[in-house]
């Protein structure tokens, strides 16, 4: 039972770490899409291996979001809205105003549910 427990608490870690990453891909993938910046004869700058490397970069941030977008769509709507608000940062408070349950609950229940729910939906074996 308390090698469960742990893995259960390792598995909720790794979820939490994963939504974090996924914040800073958000803004990876704006400054992917941001225009290359250019030389006063209108050239791009850089070599054609950056550029494949930033291709190759944006290829796989913009997948992991559709994936992550795929797999939130596939949860119930309060659930829905605790990860995404977990992967925008929001704080614990901000988050149980939205959703308008008490904070013990929150913590206690919905937001432990919601990040396990989250992994075992997640199609790839990460956590």
């Amino acid at each position: 039972m308390l090698k469960m427990e742990n893995s259960e608490k390792q598995q909720l870690e790794n979820v939490r770490d994963f939504l974090f990453e996924i914040c800073d891909l958000k803004t990876q993938k704006k400054l992917l899409e941001s225009v290359s910046a250019v030389t006063m004869d209108g050239m791009p700058k850089g070599s054609a291996r950056e550029a494949d490397a930033r291709q190759m970069r944006y290829e796989y941030v913009c997948e992991t979001l559709r994936v992550v977008d795929l797999t939130l769509s596939a949860m119930s709507s309060t659930e829905r809205v605790i990860i995404r608000d977990v992967i925008d940062c929001k704080s614990d408070s901000e988050i149980v105003s939205e959703i308008g349950y008490s904070l013990s609950y929150y913590y206690h229940t919905m937001k432990k549910t919601a990040l396990l729910h989250f992994a075992k939906l997640y199609p790839l074996e990460m956590f």
